[in-house]
C-alpha cells in the first residue's frame, strides 16, 4: 500500500505475520545500499487472546525464529482517507488490525486493535495446518506456499539433489489422491511428504512435531482440484471443444486414441492417470524425448539421465504442469 504525499510504503508479510514500513524513495533510488536501508519499522501484527498456536508458546521467539505474529496472516491493506490509520485483514485469526501510521515516518507507527471479522476455527486442525503451510517458522524465507502459491503450481522451478536438477514442482490440489506426491517420485504418502518437506523448510529449527504434522496433511489434503472448465454436464468430455486459436476439436476421439492407438494409457492409466498410483508400478522413470537437462545453467546439472517420472494427467487441464 504506497502513501505517495507522505512517501511512505506498507507491505503485509503472511509469512511471518508482519507489517513492514518502507522509505519509498530509498526503495525506488538508484543507490542499491539506500535500498537496503528502506525498512522504517516492522510492525508485528499479534494473534487475538485465546487463538490457538501451531506449538507451544515458548518455542516462538528464540533461535533465530519468528514470533507468535506468524499466526496472524496480514494478507490485505488499506490506508484510511486521512492516511493516519492502516487497516490489515489477517487471514488466519480473521480479524481487522488498526494500526495508526500517523507517525509511521518516524518509526512509530503501532497497532490500536483488532476487530473480529469472522470466526475461524471451526475446523481447528486445518486451520492450524493452513497456517503451517503459509508461514516461516524458522525464518528460511521457505515455505510450502512459496512453491505451491495458494496449494497449486505456479510455473516455478527449483533445483534439488546432489548433483542439482531443475524441476517443476507439482500441485498441491487433488494431491491426496492424485500420486506421486512429491516430485520426483519418493514418498509414499501425503504425510510422509510433509515430514520432510517442513524439516527441511525450516531446516529443523525446529523439528516438526507429531501435531504439525498431523495438521498440514490434513490441510493439504484438503485442497480440492479446480472445477474442470472442458468436460459437459454430466462430467464427461463433449462431443466438441474450440481450442485457444479458434480451431475445433473433439475430445471423444481423443479419448479413443488415448486409450488404443496412442498407447498413452500405458503410462498413464486411469483413475488417476499415472502409474506411480499403485505400489506394483510406482517409480517408473521414462525417456519421452524431452530434453535431458532444463536450458539454465546446463553445466551446474547432473548429466546422468535416469529418466522422467510420470506425472497423473488428473485434470491436468487446470492443475498440473504440463
Amino acid at each position: 500500500m504506497l502513501d505517495d504525499a507522505r512517501g511512505l510504503l506498507y507491505g503485509a508479510d503472511v509469512a511471518l505475520g508482519l507489517v513492514r514500513v518502507f522509505d519509498a524513495k530509498k526503495l525506488a533510488g538508484k543507490n542499491p545500499k539506500d535500498a537496503e536501508k528502506a525498512v522504517l519499522q516492522e510492525v508485528a501484527i499479534e494473534p487475538p487472546p485465546g487463538f490457538p498456536f501451531i506449538r507451544p508458546k515458548e518455542d516462538f521467539g528464540i533461535k533465530g525464529r519468528a514470533g507468535l505474529a506468524l499466526h496472524s496472516g496480514p494478507a490485505a491493506l488499506q490506508l484510511s482517507a486521512d492516511r493516519k490509520t492502516l487497516y490489515v485483514l489477517d487471514r488466519f485469526t480473521g480479524t481487522l488490525a488498526r494500526v495508526d501510521v500517523s507517525r509511521a515516518d518516524q518509526k512509530r507507527a503501532a497497532v490500536i486493535d483488532q476487530l473480529p471479522i469472522t470466526p475461524m476455527l471451526g475446523q481447528a486442525s486445518r486451520r492450524r495446518g493452513e497456517i503451517l503451510y503459509f508461514t516461516d517458522l524458522g525464518r528460511t524465507a521457505v515455505t510450502c506456499d512459496a512453491c505451491h502459491p495458494d496449494g497449486h503450481t505456479g510455473g516455478l522451478m527449483f533445483e534439488k539433489t546432489s548433483p542439482l536438477r531443475i524441476y517443476r514442482p507439482m500441485t498441491v490440489r487433488g494431491a491426496l489422491e492424485t500420486a506421486p506426491y512429491f516430485t520426483p517420485a519418493s514418498t509414499f504418502s501425503m504425510g510422509q511428504t510433509s515430514k520432510f518437506v517442513m524439516d527441511r523448510n525450516r531446516y529443523s529449527n525446529p523439528t516438526p512435531t507429531i501435531e504439525e504434522l498431523e495438521d498440514v496433511t490434513r490441510y493439504a489434503s484438503a485442497v480440492v482440484t479446480l472445477p474442470n472448465p472442458f468436460v459437459d454436464v454430466s462430467g464427461a468430455p463433449p462431443e466438441a471443444l474450440t481450442l485457444p486459436d479458434g480451431r475445433p476439436s473433439h475430445p471423444r476421439k481423443g479419448l479413443e486414441l488415448f486409450e488404443g492407438k496412442a498407447e498413452c494409457s500405458g503410462c498413464h492409466p486411469a483413475p488417476q492417470f499415472t502409474t506411480d498410483q499403485d505400489n506394483e508400478t510406482r517409480g517408473k522413470f521414462l525417456d519421452v524425448g524431452t530434453p535431458h537437462l532444463m536450458g539454465l545453467r546446463e553445466e551446474l546439472q547432473d548429466p546422468l539421465f535416469r529418466g522422467f517420472g510420470v506425472p497423473p494427467w488428473r485434470a491436468a487441464g487446470t492443475c498440473s504442469p504440463c
